[in-house]
Order: C-alpha cells, then sequence, then structure tokens
C-alpha cells in the first residue's frame, strides 16, 4: 500500500493552483460548509479513477473554465513491504517517492482524462507538458486506480456516516482491515493472493500465446507447403529444361554423325558426275552439228514445197468459189420451188383495199373512245350534280361566265311537278328549255355572244321576281317572265300532245332538261350510252385487229411473189458455173500430186531433223539434269562440312550447359523425346510455374527457419505453462495458509473493534432510543441523541454523528 504526501491541484473548481500537505498519519479536514471539503476528496476521487463523485455532484461542475485543462497531481510513497515489492512495480517505478497525475481536458464535450504514474516528485509545468504536448499518457483503461476497500471508505462523505450503520458486518470488517489490520498479514495475504492471481492469469496468458502460437504454425505451415509446392514445379522447370537441353544435345550429336555417314558419299558421288558431264558435252556438240547439217539441207525443199502449195491452194481456193456459187444456185432452186405463183397484181390490190379498212376501224375506233371519255366526264359530272347541257349551249354559259355576266338559264329554275307530265312539258317548250336571263345594261353582250356559239334558245332580260307555281310546273325567282303567259297559252293532253296558237304538236326531245328529274334521266341516258359505246368500241377494236392481220398476210404473200422473180433471173447462170467447177477439179489434181511429192520430200527430212533434235534436246536435258545434280551435291556437300564445322562448338556449348547424367544419356541415344515436345514441356512447366505464382506470393524460404522457430517456442511455451501452473499450485498453498493467518486476525480485529465501539459509546452522556424505523436491509436500527455536554467536531457538525451503535437481532 502507499501513503499520500502531497496534493496540488490547478484549474480546479475555483482553486487555480494549491497545495495541501497530506504527510501525517491522520489529517483532518475542517471547515464550514462550502469551504471545498468535498471538493478536496473529489479531486482525490479523481487522482484515484473512481467511477463516481460525491452525491449530487458532476465532473463539469469543477471544470471552471472549459478552454483550460484542470490538473490534478499527488506525491505518494513507493517503498518496499516485507517481501521487497513496491506498490507501483508494474509501472516500473523503482523510486521510494512517485508522482501520481491526472489531467481534465475538455473539448466541448465530455471531458476526457489523462493519467500518468512517474517516478519521484514530478513539477505541475513538466506534468501540463506531458499531458498537452505528448501521448506519453495512460488512459483510464491503461490506469490501475484505487482499491475497492478504499473507494468505499471514500465514499463515506460529510454528514453520512450514518452509512456505516446501512453495512454489513462483512463489509464493515472487510473496511476495517484494509484501513487499520495488522501490515503483515494484509500484506502477506494481499502478497500471495496477487501471487496466485497472477500466476493464474500467467498460465492463461501463456496458453492464450500458445494457441496464438499455434495458430501461427497453422499459417507457417501452410506457407512452407506453398514453398515446397512452388520450389517443385521450380525444379519441374529446371528438369524440363535440362531435358530440352539433353534432347537437343543428343539430336546434334545424331547429326554430327549423319553427316559424317554422309559426307563421303557425296564425295564420291560429285566425282562421277563430273565425269558424266564431260561425256554428255561431247554427245551434244555431236548432235548439234548433224542438226545444223540438216537444216541446211531441208531450205531448197522447203522452197520448193512452198511454192506447190501456193498453186495448190489458189487452185483450190478458186475450186471453193466455185463450189459455194454452185450450191447458191443450188439453194435458190429449192428456194424457187417452194414458193407458189400467184398473181402479183391482184396481191397488191387486195392489200390496198384491207389497209383502207383497217384505217377507218382505227378512226371509228378513236371516235368511239373519245365519245366514251366525253359520256364518263357527263357521268361523273352528273354524279355531282352538275347539269349536262347541249354543247352550245355549255359553250355560251362559260363564255358568259369568262365575261362576268350573270346569267340563269330557265332549265336550271324550272321544275315539273308532276312526272307524268315532263316529257310534254319538255317537248312543249324545247329550246325555250334553255332560255337565258340576264341583267339588261349586259343584254346586248349576252345577245353578241350567243350569236358566236350558235345559242339555240331566246336571251331575255325579263326575270320573275317572287316564285311561280302553276299547274304542272313550278318556277323559282329569276326565270324568264314570259312563263307565265307561256303556261296560259299552252294546253297539254294525257296522250303527250299538246295544244297551242299554232295548232296540235307531237313532236317529242331526246333529253330532258328541267328540274333535277333531267339530272336523273341524263344520268340514266348516259349510262346506257356510255354502255353501247363501249360494245361498239370493242367490235371496232376486233375488226381493225383483223384487218391489220390480213394486211401483214398480203404484204407477206407480196414479197414470197417479188422473191420468186428474182430467183428465176438467177437460174440462167448455173450452166456455166458447173463447167468452170469442172475445169478447177481437174487443175487441182496436177497441183495436188505435185505438192504431194514436194511434201512427201520435206516431212522425209523433217522426220530426220526431229530426231535428231530430239537426240539434241535428250543429251541437253540429260546434260542438265547431271549438271543440277552435279552443283546440288556439291552445295550439299559444301553444306554438310559447313554444317559440320558449325555444329562442333554448338555441341561443346551444349555439353557444358548439359548435366552429367543427362549428358551420358544424350551421347548413348537413349533420351526418347524429340526436343519439339521437351520445348513444349519446359513452355507448359513455366505456364504452370506462373500460374501458382498469380495464384498469390511466394513465400521467402527463410519460412523454414520461422517454422523451426515456432515449433521451438511452442515447445518452451508448454514447458512454461507447466511450470507456471506448478507456482500457480504453490501460491494456492501459500495462499490457504496466508487465510488461516488473515481469519486469526480478523477475530482480534474484530475483539479489538467490539471493545471500542463499547468505550465510545460509553463516554457521552445519552440516551438512546429504538424509533422503529428500518434500514433498506430491513434491520432495526438505535439512533444516538446527543446531549447538551456533547463536544463538537471541528468540523461544524456533533461528533456523536460519526458514530451509531447497532444491535442486530
Amino acid at each position: 500500500m502507499f501513503r499520500f504526501l502531497e496534493l496540488e491541484v490547478n484549474g480546479w473548481d475555483f482553486w487555480p493552483s494549491a497545495r495541501i500537505p497530506l504527510d501525517a498519519d491522520v489529517v483532518i479536514l475542517s471547515g464550514p460548509n462550502g469551504s471545498g471539503k468535498t471538493t478536496m476528496l473529489d479531486a482525490i476521487r479523481q487522482i484515484l479513477n473512481t467511477p463516481k463523485l460525491s452525491q449530487n455532484r458532476r465532473l463539469v461542475h469543477y471544470l471552471r473554465k472549459p478552454n483550460q485543462p484542470a490538473l490534478i497531481r499527488a506525491v505518494v510513497t513507493n517503498r518496499k513491504n516485507s517481501r521487497g515489492r513496491r506498490p507501483f512495480d508494474r509501472e516500473r517505478i523503482h523510486t521510494d517517492e512517485a508522482t501520481l497525475a491526472c489531467a481534465l481536458v475538455s473539448d466541448g464535450g465530455v471531458p476526457e482524462k489523462r493519467f500518468a504514474v512517474l517516478s519521484g516528485r514530478v513539477a505541475a509545468p513538466d506534468l501540463q507538458r506531458l499531458f498537452i504536448d505528448s501521448r506519453d499518457w495512460l488512459r483510464p483503461e491503461q490506469y490501475r486506480g484505487v482499491s475497492r476497500s478504499l473507494m468505499h471508505i471514500l465514499a463515506l462523505e460529510q454528514g453520512r456516516a450514518d452509512e456505516l450503520s446501512r453495512r454489513t458486518p462483512r463489509e464493515l470488517f472487510r473496511w476495517v482491515m484494509d484501513a487499520r489490520g495488522s501490515q503483515d498479514v494484509l500484506e502477506r495475504y494481499s502478497s500471495a493472493r496477487h501471487r496466485y492471481q497472477d500466476s493464474l492469469q500467467e498460465v492463461h496468458n501463456q496458453r492464450m500465446q500458445s494457441l496464438r502460437q499455434n495458430a501461427d504454425l497453422v499459417r507457417v505451415e501452410r506457407e512452407v507447403r506453398r514453398l515446397d509446392e512452388y520450389e517443385s514445379h521450380v525444379k519441374r522447370v529446371s528438369d524440363a529444361e535440362s531435358l530440352s537441353i539433353g534432347a537437343q544435345f543428343q539430336a546434334k550429336i545424331s547429326e554430327v554423325r549423319e553427316l559424317e555417314r554422309r559426307l563421303p558419299d557425296l564425295r564420291t558421288k560429285v566425282t562421277s558426275l563430273i565425269n558424266t558431264v564431260d561425256r554428255l558435252d561431247r554427245e551434244t556438240a555431236h548432235f548439234r552439228l548433224a542438226l545444223e547439217k540438216l537444216q541446211q539441207d531441208s531450205k531448197p525443199l522447203e522452197t520448193a514445197f512452198k511454192t506447190a502449195t501456193e498453186s495448190r491452194d489458189a487452185i483450190q481456193r478458186q475450186l471453193a468459189i466455185l463450189t459455194n456459187r454452185l450450191e447458191e444456185k443450188r439453194d435458190r432452186i429449192t428456194e424457187l420451188q417452194a414458193i407458189p405463183k400467184e398473181g402479183l397484181s391482184s396481191l397488191t390490190e387486195a392489200l390496198e383495199s384491207e389497209q383502207r379498212e383497217s384505217f377507218r376501224q382505227e378512226e371509228q375506233s378513236a371516235t368511239l373512245a373519245a365519245e366514251g371519255n366525253n359520256l364518263r366526264e357527263q357521268i361523273r359530272a352528273l354524279e355531282r350534280g352538275v347539269r349536262v347541257f347541249p354543247r352550245e349551249v355549255q359553250k355560251t354559259i362559260d363564255a358568259l361566265s369568262a365575261d362576268r355576266i350573270e346569267a340563269t338559264i330557265a332549265a336550271a329554275v324550272v321544275e315539273v311537278v308532276k312526272p307524268e307530265s315532263t316529257l310534254a312539258i319538255e317537248s312543249a317548250l324545247g329550246p325555250l328549255r334553255f332560255a337565258l336571263c340576264v341583267p339588261p345594261n349586259e343584254l346586248p353582250r349576252a345577245i353578241e355572244i350567243a350569236r358566236q356559239h350558235s345559242f339555240p334558245g331566246p336571251i331575255t332580260a325579263a326575270e320573275l321576281r317572287e316564285p311561280l307555281n302553276s299547274g304542272p310546273i313550278r318556277a323559282n325567282a329569276g326565270a324568264p317572265a314570259w312563263l307565265s303567259e307561256w303556261l296560259k297559252s299552252v294546253r297539254l293532253s294525257e296522250n303527250e300532245v299538246r295544244e297551242d296558237i299554232y295548232g296540235t304538236w307531237v313532236s317529242r326531245v331526246d333529253s330532258y332538261a328541267l328540274g333535277g328529274n333531267a339530272i336523273r334521266t341524263q344520268l340514266e341516258s348516259a349510262r346506257s350510252q356510255l354502255f353501247d359505246t363501249e360494245q361498239r368500241a370493242a367490235a371496232s377494236a376486233e375488226r381493225g385487229r383483223q384487218s391489220r392481220a390480213r394486211t401483214e398476210e398480203l404484204k407477206s404473200r407480196i414479197e414470197l411473189q417479188q422473191r420468186r422473180a428474182q430467183l428465176a433471173d438467177l437460174l440462167a447462170e448455173q450452166p456455166i458455173l458447173e463447167a468452170e467447177l469442172a475445169a478447177a477439179n481437174d487443175s487441182f489434181a496436177e497441183r495436188d500430186q505435185d505438192w504431194t511429192a514436194a511434201n512427201n520430200a520435206k516431212a522425209k527430212l523433217q522426220l530426220e531433223v526431229q530426231r535428231t533434235e530430239f537426240e539434241l534436246t535428250k543429251k541437253g536435258s540429260e546434260l542438265d539434269a547431271r549438271k543440277g545434280e552435279l552443283e546440288s551435291n556439291r552445295a550439299s556437300t559444301a553444306e554438310g562440312e559447313a554444317r559440320l564445322a558449325s555444329l562442333t562448338p554448338e555441341i561443346r556449348d551444349f555439353a557444358a550447359k548439359c548435366p552429367a547424367e543427362t549428358r551420358a544419356l544424350a551421347e548413348a541415344g537413349a533420351i526418347t523425346i524429340s526436343p519439339e515436345l521437351t520445348e513444349r514441356d519446359v513452355r507448359e512447366t513455366r505456364q504452370r510455374l506462373e500460374l501458382f505464382k498469380s495464384q498469390g506470393p511466394v513465400p521467402e524460404a527463410t519460412i523454414r527457419e520461422e517454422e523451426k522457430l515456432i515449433r521451438r517456442n511452442i515447445e518452451e511455451l508448454e514447458k512454461h505453462v507447466a511450470a507456471r501452473q506448478g507456482e500457480a499450485d504453490e501460491a494456492k498453498l501459500e495462499l490457504d495458509q496466508c487465510r488461516g493467518d488473515y481469519l486469526q486476525v480478523i477475530g482480534s480485529t474484530l475483539h479489538d473493534y467490539r471493545r471500542r465501539a463499547y468505550g465510545l459509546a460509553g463516554r457521552p452522556k445519552c440516551s438512546t432510543r429504538l424509533d422503529g424505523s428500518r434500514n433498506p436491509q430491513g434491520r432495526q436500527i438505535k439512533m444516538p441523541t446527543r446531549s447538551r455536554s456533547a463536544s463538537r467536531h471541528p468540523s461544524g457538525s456533533d461528533a456523536s454523528s460519526r458514530y451509531s451503535a447497532r444491535r442486530y437481532t
């Protein structure tokens, strides 16, 4: 255990700087309420890292300057006990005095606690530099702090001494023994307990370290296996490369042996070919001279053969011409016999008549086509509701419209009410149906236009101002004004006969023009006319086609008769051509005999020339072949000698690179695999090696030493665990012995405590009473009553309030 020697605070509550000496067996804090007694105790609590402050106190209450850290410094003893141990051996503090320090640094939130345990007496400025300018301080979880028993004693605050009465005897005995027990027994017991706990903790740590070492061993063994696998791949690559070099070495040796075997044969063959080439040169020269002599002899024969050929060919060409002409004459006779004889004049008259008929049918077809187109236009106009008038009427209306003269035709504003009277009224009106009503000022101009277009009806400037509905006729405004008088002067009968001042009329009109009934009638009539016109146009087209066919036939017959007349004139020359052809045949027979004799002589000489040329060519080809063979063999010999010379250093290089065992196999020809296959094996083994490398890093070779080291560490750890377990067992025996001594001390301490309690209870003159209240543990408590003669405690509270007597049932 240690004792406080002095306490110093800086920036703690309202104390900017304060130093309190504590180097005494008993230290009494006295002062009125609010003087700082609890503040000092809370400072001690902070430096001992207690989890709680005094009642209703918070840490921020003591930090009056948030931007300035608070520093608490305490100097404590660090002397050796009876076993030679110091309280701060774990912190490696070996001086008799030590400094405990706590800094509270606020950053706007919860203050950060920083602790330090240092040797000797360390000044406050040095501590401030340590906590502010460096990281050589301890966090709360790294700092041991105060023991549990001392923490309980520190929890007794001013005015709370009666808390002792609420504790169990075991708790009170533990506090008293920790605070005032036998130092030697307590230290021995505490030391034995700590040694036992440290031994157990050390056993646990060693076992945990052994587990970590085993885990590392598993990892290292995996790395070693990977290293072994890598070295196996490397060895395969090395073996493949060695075998490849051996295979190439064997191939080079085989090639040298083959060259040494072939070169003597090649040299012998070259000598033989040189002799053969000389012989063939002489024979070729002999045949070349014979050929030149034959060529000289063939020139007169060539001249005679050429002359005979030209004479024979001239006669043959003349014969061919006469033969062709005679054949043509005979073909004309056959053609003439195939043409029937007809009258040319009658055929010409029939052709002219048929041409006139064809032209008439074409004109009729064109007329009917135009008429059909006009009817189709009328039908489309009537289907749209547009009236169709006779051509003179329509031209007149169009001309008036072009001249911007407003005109109303009677047929457009007059309607027959009774259908059965339509034909009679239409016939009675006749050209009056097309009467035009124009403005009076335009009447002269309108008359002039109507005269130009042969308008069939009257032109008037008088028109009805109101609609007219009289008898079978209904007329709108704009109709001619004479219509009402005309109705009065005409009498209609049921048999479509009408009478007027001129007599009885029986004539009929071809088409209707009045009202909507006229449009329907005209539409039906136009469709009927169109059907009739299309039928007549089809019949006319068929007659025209037949007429054209007959015309073409007549033309062809006339051309045949004309050809027949020409052929008859050509037949008179046939006897003359036959006589010329017979004379030409006789002349050709004579020339052919001369040509045959010249040709035979030439052929005989050519045969001899060809035989000589064949022999010359044969000897020349043989000479060229032998020369080529000679050159090839010379090249092969030179190439073989050069290759043999180049292989010698290569074999020396391969022999130097090839291992001895592989070299022996290669020299014996015992390697059965080809160099190409060995190269492929080298590529494949290298690819597998690269693939293995790509799967992860290759461990270093030192990993095996690491494995051995870890195995030795594990063995040592196992020995350490066994040794620490033995120490723990010994510490357990010592702890059991110390526990017996500790119980004896407890007994004597309880006896002394009982005696002191009775003595203190008998000093004041006071009476006690049982108020029946119960503490939280449910035990009855006798509350003390202070008498008038009771002394006052220096702190201002009653001295008797610090003690209480308790009777247990």
